[in-house]
C-alpha cells in the first residue's frame, strides 16, 4: 500500500502540489481503509481541503475520489467539518453540476452551517425535484431537508409536498423511507 507522503510535513516543508500528485497515485485505486488513513492524516496535519480540491479537479476520476474522501474526514470529524463547510461550499458549487450533490452527503454527516442554509435549502429542494438526480441523494437531501424542517418549522408542508411527489416515481425501499420521515416530522402522507 502506497499512501501519500505520510511523512512529507515532518522531514520538508509542505508542498500541496507535490502532496496532490501523490494523492492522485493513491487515490485512483484506493480501498475504504487506505482512504481512511489518508482521511486522518488530512485531519492531523490540518491541511486546506479547498486547495487539494482545486488541485484535484481537472482529473473526473479522481475528483470522485476525492468527494468520497471528504465524507470520510466528514465523518471522523463532523463538528470540525461543519466549520469547513462554508469555504468548500462555493469550491464545489464551481465544479460540474454532477458533483455538487456531494454537499447533501456532507451537510447529512455534519449538518448544514447557518450562514449556508438559505443556498443549502435551494439545492436541497432542487436535488429531490430533479428527474435526473438519483434516489440516493434525492434521499439524503430529504433527510437533511428534515433535519432543517426541525428547525425552521415553516418547511414542512413544501417539504412534504415534494416527498409525495417522489413517493410514486421511486422504488418500494424508497417510499417506505420517505414515508418514514413523514412520520417522524408528523406529516403522515
Amino acid at each position: 500500500m502506497h499512501l501519500p507522503l505520510l511523512k512529507l510535513t515532518v522531514h520538508t516543508s509542505f508542498s500541496y502540489p507535490l502532496y496532490c500528485k501523490e494523492l492522485k497515485r493513491t487515490l485512483i485505486n484506493s480501498t475504504f481503509v487506505e482512504r481512511n488513513i489518508i482521511a486522518n492524516f488530512i485531519i492531523d496535519e490540518n491541511l486546506d481541503l479547498v486547495i487539494i480540491l482545486n488541485e484535484l479537479k481537472s482529473d473526473k476520476k479522481i475528483l470522485l475520489r476525492y468527494l468520497w474522501l471528504l465524507s470520510e474526514i466528514a465523518a471522523l470529524k463532523p463538528s470540525s467539518f461543519l466549520g469547513i463547510l462554508p469555504s468548500l461550499k462555493p469550491a464545489i458549487l464551481q465544479l460540474e453540476n454532477k458533483y455538487h450533490s456531494a454537499l447533501a452527503s456532507l451537510w447529512l454527516i455534519t449538518g448544514v452551517p447557518e450562514e449556508n442554509e438559505a443556498d443549502a435549502i435551494d439545492l436541497l429542494y432542487n436535488f429531490i425535484n430533479d428527474s435526473v438526480t438519483n434516489p440516493s441523494v434525492k434521499f439524503r437531501a430529504i433527510l437533511c431537508l428534515a433535519s432543517l424542517a426541525q428547525k425552521h418549522p415553516e418547511l414542512k408542508n413544501e417539504l412534504k409536498s415534494c416527498i409525495e411527489y417522489q413517493l410514486h416515481k421511486q422504488s418500494p425501499n424508497f417510499k417506505k423511507r420517505a414515508e418514514k420521515v413523514l412520520d417522524e416530522l408528523g406529516l403522515e402522507k
